[in-house]
């Protein structure tokens, strides 16, 4: 739709804003892979996000914006990996030897990734701290953001 100002509105274009809405404990630290939960959904236009997966309504190319915390991070840690998982494809941020500039034992990490998607493909968002026992835990101020290019 135009409006007489020639602003361009896609009321059905796709798109996923979600968080997480509380802590989870303990659910990696030991390079376990977590599969991260945004379970409170802001906006989901289309209605192609069941936490934690998106469906592809459409083929075409998503830009997928996931901004994950984790707190309880032991000083043994070394390596923190969130990566955006397509059908197609593993999309992944990596942080080595970062441990030096934590506070209080959180973290966080944001990433963006165009991902390219068949229609029915699916998406989620993993994590996973390495070293140390499994005590890493998984922040409610974690978003995840999905929006058809």
């Amino acid at each position: 739709q135009i409006s007489s100002a020639g602003e361009v509105t896609m009321p059905l274009q796709p798109m996923v804003i979600a968080k997480n809405s509380g802590n989870i404990v303990n659910v990696t630290g030991d390079g376990t892979v977590y599969t991260c939960l945004f379970d409170d959904e802001i906006t989901d236009q289309g209605g192609d996000w069941s936490s934690p997966t998106f469906t592809a309504p459409v083929t075409g190319t998503y830009l997928v914006t996931p901004m994950i915390s984790a707190f309880g991070i032991l000083s043994s840690t070394n390596s923190w990996s969130t990566v955006v998982v397509t059908s197609n494809r593993s999309h992944s941020g990596r942080l080595q030897d970062c441990w030096a500039q934590q506070v209080s034992g959180s973290f966080g990490e944001t990433i963006s990734v165009f991902a390219d998607m068949d229609a029915s493909d699916t998406l989620t968002v993993t994590l996973k701290v390495s070293n140390g026992a499994a005590v890493v835990d998984y922040a409610s101020n974690s978003e995840l953001g999905i929006v058809l290019l």
